[in-house]
């Protein structure tokens, strides 16, 4: 029981380390289309 809890948990882990690398990835391409944006309203 207790075996199968802490494998489930580790699995949750990695799904949420997993997330937070494509939140971060999603965040740096906003970023990115935020700059183009902006260097295409300046011009």
């Amino acid at each position: 029981m207790l075996r199968q809890v802490s494998l489930e948990v580790r699995q949750n882990l990695q799904v949420l380390e997993k997330l937070e690398q494509v939140s971060l990835e999603v965040r740096q391409n906003i970023q990115k289309v935020l700059e183009i944006l902006g260097q295409v309203s300046l011009e």
